[in-house]
Parts: C-alpha cells; structure tokens; sequence
C-alpha cells in the first residue's frame, strides 16, 4: 500500500510551487545519490559483469550497471565511468528499445552528471511516460528543472516523486528547494526528515553532509555535522570534502590542509581542488597552491573527456586564478545553455575580472553571499562605493565565513 507524503512535507512543498526564479548558493550540493549502494558498490558492479558474461541479453542489469557505473563516477570523481555508464545504458536500450525506464532514468541521471541537464530533462520526461510511477523518473526531473531555472516544474516533480514515495530521495531535493528559496528552517524540517528515514550507511552520511551544507550557507559552520556523516560511513568523500570545509571555517587552518589533502586524495574533485589550493595560497604556500592547481588543470581534462561539460567551475577557476578572457569564454558559453542565476552571477564576476565591469553590473546579484561579496567588488569598480559598502555589509549578513570576506574584515572594511 502507498505511503502518503508526510503531511508537514506536503504542505512546504506545496508552498515551494512560488518560489522565485533559481539563484544557486554559494555551493550547492549535488542531487542524491541515484541509488543507494553503500559499501558494496564496486563489489556490485563486478557481480552485475559477471552476470551479464553469463546472460548478455538481460536489459535490466544492463540498465543497473549503467546506474552503477553513474554512482562510482560520483563517489570517485573519475569520470572514465562515465563512457562505460553510457555504454552498458545504451546497451540495454538497443535490447529493450520500449518501456525500458531504468535504462532510461540511467541515461536521465548520467547525462545531468556531465551537465547536459537539457538532455537529463528530456531522458527524464522518456522515463517518466515509460512508467509514470517510477519516483526516481520524477527525482531527476525536478533536478533538470532545477538546474535549468524552472523552478515551477521543478517543484511539481518533486511534489509527484513525494507522492510516490517520500523517503530519503525526496526530502533531501525538497530541503535543496528550499535552501534555494532561503526558507532554512523549512530546509532544515526536510533534512530531519530525511534522517528519520535514512537507514543505511550511505544515506546517513549523505544527510549529515546536507546538514553541513546548510549551516555553512546560513553562517554557521558545523564541523559535528561532517563528523557524524563520516561516523556513519568512514572516508565518505563528500564528508572528507565537507570536514576540511568547516575546519578552514573555524579557523583551525593547519588541521584544515590535511584534512583536505586527505579529502583530495580519496576525490580529486575540481571544487574541493580549488578549495584547497586557495587554503594553501592564503598559507603563503604558493608552491604547494600551484601543485593543486595544475591537478585541477588535469581534472578538467580528464572530465571534459568523460562528456562533462565543466564550463561553470572552469569559468569561476579561470576568474580567479587564470585567464580571465578565457574565463568569460567559458562562462558566455554555459549563460548561453542556462541563464540562472548562479550562472549569471560566475559570468558577472568574470567580465569584471576581464576588465570589462560596466558589462559586469547588469548580471551582477546578491541574493547569496558570494555573489553580494562579487557585486561590491564590481561595484568599487565603476564607483559606486555607497552601493558596494550596501552590497558587502548584505554578504557578511549572508555568510561571513567566506575566506574572501574575512580578508575584508581584517583590512576594517
């Protein structure tokens, strides 16, 4: 018999159908895992090849590799998995051209890995016709419409996925809904949530890791948060990722470098790199920040050879640390596929670290902290110091815990 969503659930969601257009946090976290594999994962991948050497005919595990592989992508950062995931999808498509729906939510879930969210909409709308009551269909729906700025039809898939099966999976994308929407304590209700419903391993951690999150963006750090999700799954890389976080946060800047030299050699992944190098930097570790850098200069190569298309991280890298002309390149390119406002904001901050400020102001934003920190910066520029006083007060209010800020406070700004 179906669960009906929980009552306090269903009415916050419901409230969320008028959410303003999609701004994206200062770090957003992903979607959730696409399917729980806990500890056994790669020991599953090796038994579904088995398998198939055995039944080369069988769609359905085809299709469950495919996820497979998707999942080891995410948890790795390597995304040689990525050609391999697509390769065994396929594979069970040309074997059940119709109604296969897993291999269609695999192709929905692989292609919003390597952020070709038009396409993960588009596989995800073929699931969800193929078997409309298949949640995950309606989940990775509710992502794409996220990622692409609808956050009307993003809303009224989750709202469908909750009516099909409320669990971890959707109230963790409800508490991500309304993070962007800044309605915290409805955020924080929805991870509660979550964890009441969580029972393995890798859902426990993947929770706390959210709760983290969510206390990073509203100011306050939470190393317990990141402990926890690694007493529930040890060397859990988002949790490495997450710990090393908070730990710069707070202050505690030698343990932080080798917690994230730890987080980066479980998963070389481009933001924690980033992070990392920057922590580095303002330790007057040039060298050492440099290193970080030319791995992440590599990561990129080997995600653009794995289909994803990484122009929004490359954007806010290039702005930073490199070739700001490249910088606007990269992220004109990704405005282009999805005008968000997180997009809009790396592009605002690109054309101004190009020189190019006056262009700048009419993406700028300040709806998060990064993004208020970047408008004052544009701002000063072109003159408007009244404006760029209003805009960096508005990003200590929103999280003074960004390292760039803090730098501004220390100069008695």
């Amino acid at each position: 018999m179906k669960r009906a969503a929980p009552p306090l659930l269903a009415a916050a969601a419901l409230v969320a159908v008028a959410l303003v257009l999609f701004a994206g946090a200062d770090r957003e976290p992903g979607p959730p895992p696409v399917r729980t594999f806990a500890f056994d994962l790669a020991g599953r991948i090796e038994a579904d090849q088995r398998y198939l050497k055995q039944a080369p005919q069988d769609a359905t595990v085809w299709a469950e590799l495919g996820l497979g592989y998707v999942e080891q992508a995410r948890l790795t950062a390597n995304p040689a998995y990525y050609p391999k995931a697509e390769g065994a999808l396929r594979e069970s498509l040309r074997l059940r051209p119709g109604g296969n729906d897993t291999a269609l939510v695999g192709m929905a879930a692989l292609t919003g890995a390597r952020h070709e969210f038009t396409g993960s909409r588009d596989w995800a709308l073929k699931a969800a016709a193929a078997n409309p009551a298949n949640p995950l269909a309606h989940g990775l729906l509710s992502d794409a419409y996220v990622q692409l700025g609808d956050l009307t039809k993003a809303q009224t898939s989750l709202q469908t996925m909750l009516d099909a099966k409320p669990g971890v999976a959707s109230f963790t994308r409800a508490a991500h809904l309304f993070r962007i929407k800044k309605e915290f304590p409805r955020a924080a209700h929805a991870l509660k949530l979550a964890l009441d419903a969580a029972a393995g391993s890798a859902d426990i951690a993947d929770v706390h890791c959210r709760r983290g999150e969510l206390a990073w963006q509203t100011g306050r750090p939470s190393l317990r948060a990141y402990e926890q999700a690694l007493a529930a799954w040890p060397g859990y890389p988002a949790a490495l990722a997450g710990r090393a976080r908070a730990l710069a946060s707070i202050g505690r800047r030698v343990e932080a470098v080798r917690a994230y030299a730890t987080a980066v050699g479980r998963n070389p992944e481009p933001q924690t790199l980033i992070e990392y190098g920057e922590l580095l930097q303002s330790l007057g570790r040039k060298t050492e920040a440099e290193t970080q850098f030319r791995v992440l200069r590599w990561a990129f190569k080997l995600f653009a050879a794995g289909g994803v298309a990484g122009d929004l991280t490359a954007g806010r890298f290039e702005a930073d640390h490199g070739d700001p002309a490249a910088a606007v390149t990269h992220l004109a390119r990704e405005f282009a596929r999805r005008p968000t406002g997180e997009v809009a904001e790396a592009y605002a901050w690109a054309l101004h670290r190009a020189g190019r400020s006056r262009e700048a102001i009419a993406h700028a934003r300040d709806d998060t902290a990064l993004a208020a920190f970047h408008r004052s910066k544009i701002e000063r520029a072109l003159g408007r110091n009244a404006d760029a006083a209003r805009s960096l007060a508005r990003a200590k209010r929103l999280n003074p815990n960004l390292p760039n800020l803090r730098m501004e406070v220390a100069r008695g700004r």
